[in-house]
């Protein structure tokens, strides 16, 4: 046990989640304990799905395998994809199941439909150079595509050489009939698990994973909260495409969120399962019970007394020893360092509180500081100390997203350290309130350009719109941003447009 919970602590340079045979059933492992702690709060399901390899928690939790006969399935699963690390790659592509299928044409011996997450989400897999080849066709032909961080081709050709391996450990396994319906993935029926033999398995690793139509089917038989059961919700946005375009009111909750308190996520949702009409075991929350009172007869007075936020105190309590004076809002005032000469420091409290208008950037759901943030952090850092004529931002890297919380704060750092004559370098990291590890977000360089101030090149906006012969409106733009998982909110949409010279 020790062991494992130092493996589980490990930071990324020592972690062996990044192993297949490692991070599957550690995943499962999670979901069926997710899945347990939400029974104890009285949560039921009334149906499960699963996605590819949380199709055997799925199993599981409906009733259908027992948990020795599930553990064995991902333990021996993981083991057998771990011949294949490094042979395989995945990517999403903005198509639908059927378009998907006929961009496969002339690839079907070396790739596969992976995944079908909704009507303009798939995921394509299989060998990595054909992979790579098909996408630049399609990235050409304005088809959006990104690649998925797995080294595995689940769900492709490269499955085949194992299923006779599979079929083999697996041989013993005993499902029964499951109480809660489950909604099969693999074979796009509803039934009770009682048939999920070895040979389901088999074909669960090497078919495409009919999720969407899973999902329709939830929606269309009137399941109309969806939980997902996971560290990280993937899923929601597929989900969430998937109601809008049923037009049935529905809600998708995430049990966990990545760099999220736990506690507090599982609680926000059990709070919305529970606004919905979820029935709630709140002895096990409170079993000490808890004293009823009655509502204040007069109007609520609407005044705030929140606890000052640590970071941002932090934040207050550096800018105050800083030299100069506040300095720009993303940087604060900048503080050099006495043991290191020519090393700049920036730090800055980053909230959505302080900085409204970072709500209205979300990837898939979550609060995420933009891209063009490390540039006009850095740019500035760099025009305090090199100058602002003409500046050059060179060989920049984004090696990790920095999501916010609707709630609370993480402080942002900005170092640039001086090299020759008119260059310097740049990283920006950040950590979260109480937590010592910075975690890097991008770096990069910065040189002054000698000479003459840098020209623009760039066409005006009025010699561009009259060689484009396709208008597209404003709403039809943040529409497909939205498949996209892009959601831009009102007040980045106002920026935006103001930027642009439009009303």
């Amino acid at each position: 046990m020790i062991v494992r919970q130092l493996m589980l602590g490990a930071d990324e340079q020592h972690s062996r989640l990044h192993e297949i045979d490692v991070v599957q059933p550690v995943l499962f492992a999670m979901q069926v304990a997710l899945a347990a702690l939400w029974r104890s709060w009285g949560v039921e399901p009334d149906a499960v799905v699963g996605h590819s390899m949380g199709e055997v928690a799925a199993a599981h939790v409906a009733g259908a395998l027992s948990l020795e006969d599930a553990a064995r399935i991902i333990c021996r699963r993981s083991l057998l994809l771990r011949r294949l690390s490094g042979q395989g790659a995945m990517a999403v592509v903005e198509l639908g199941l059927e378009q998907a299928r006929e961009a496969l044409a002339g690839y079907e011996t070396r790739l596969s439909i992976g995944v079908s997450n909704s009507a303009r989400s798939t995921v394509l897999s299989g060998d990595t150079e054909a992979l790579e080849e098909l996408l630049r066709r399609l990235e050409g032909q304005g088809v959006f595509c990104r690649r998925v961080k797995v080294n595995v081709a689940s769900h492709s050709p490269q499955m085949d050489p194992l299923k006779d391996d599979l079929l083999r450990v697996l041989e013993g396994i005993s499902p029964v009939r499951a109480a809660v319906p489950i909604y099969s993935t693999v074979t796009g029926r509803t039934g009770d698990g009682s048939d999920f033999q070895p040979s389901y398995w088999v074909n669960n690793l090497r078919e495409p994973v009919l999720f969407h139509g899973a999902v329709e089917r939830l929606l269309e038989d009137g399941h109309g909260v969806l939980l997902e059961v996971s560290p990280h919700p993937v899923l929601l946005a597929p989900i969430e495409e998937t109601l809008r375009e049923s037009k049935r009111e529905g809600l998708a909750l995430a049990s966990l969120r990545r760099q999220a308190r736990e506690r507090r996520s599982l609680q926000e949702s059990l709070a919305a399962l529970y606004a919905r009409g979820c029935s709630v075991d709140w002895k096990r929350l409170y079993p000490s019970g808890g004293r009823v009172v009655a509502l204040p007869s007069y109007p609520w007075q609407r005044e705030r007394y929140w606890l000052v936020d640590e970071a941002a105190a932090a934040s207050r309590h550096v800018s105050a020893v800083r030299e100069g004076g506040p300095g720009h809002p993303l940087l604060g005032a900048s503080l050099s360092s006495s043991v290191q000469p020519g090393t700049h420091f920036w730090e800055r409290a980053l909230s959505t509180e302080a900085f409204p208008y970072l709500s209205d950037h979300r990837v898939w759901g979550e609060i995420v500081f933009p891209g063009a943030g490390y540039v006009e952090m850095a740019l500035c850092a760099g025009a305090e100390v090199l100058g602002e004529a003409g500046l050059v931002l060179e060989n920049v890297s984004i090696s990790e997203m920095l999501a916010l919380e609707p709630e609370g704060a993480r402080l942002a750092q900005v170092v640039l350290s001086e090299e020759d004559a008119g260059r310097a370098s740049f990283q920006i990291s950040s950590r979260a309130t109480g937590d010592k590890t910075w975690r890097k977000h991008a770096a990069g360089s910065l040189r002054r350009e000698e000479g003459a101030a840098l020209e623009l090149t760039a066409d005006p906006p009025e010699l561009l719109r009259e060689r484009l012969a396709v208008a597209v409106s404003s709403e039809a733009h943040y529409q497909r941003r939205q498949e996209q998982g892009l959601a831009y909110g009102r007040d980045a949409r106002s920026d935006l447009l103001r930027q642009r010279g439009q009303p």
